[in-house]
């Protein structure tokens, strides 16, 4: 048996693809103002959701995020396609999901540590 599992392995990755994605998205604000600029955005939930089907530690484990170019939404004169409103909407759903995942890998980390030291 495993130490970490399929759910420890799912958290793992959701967490990186969750940094990745601040990350993306602080790059699109910073370059509002960019000519030509085309923002970015980043994938991992339906690659993750489909290791996740095989119920396989390895195969959750090998998703990564994948960074993609956006070229929808509104194109401004100057070739710019980044909308500050709809990036920070983003980055606060984006920033809500990290805190979330934090929360259940933080509450599985003080269970394991409960069993580990035979604390009730």
């Amino acid at each position: 048996m495993e130490l970490f599992d399929v759910t420890e392995r799912a958290l793992e990755v959701a967490l990186h693809g969750t940094e990745v994605r601040q990350t993306v998205l602080a790059n699109n604000m910073a370059n509002v103002n960019t000519p030509g600029f085309r923002r970015s955005d980043v994938q991992f939930g339906g690659e993750l959701a489909r290791a996740l089907a095989s119920g396989s530690p390895s195969a959750v484990g090998g998703v990564a995020p994948q960074v993609i170019g956006d070229s929808s939404g509104a194109m401004r004169s100057d070739g710019n396609n980044v909308d500050v409103d709809r990036e920070s909407t983003y980055m606060a759903e984006n920033q809500l999901q990290f805190q979330t995942l934090m929360a259940v890998v933080t509450k599985n980390l003080t269970t394991m540590s409960s069993l580990i030291s035979g604390a009730r």
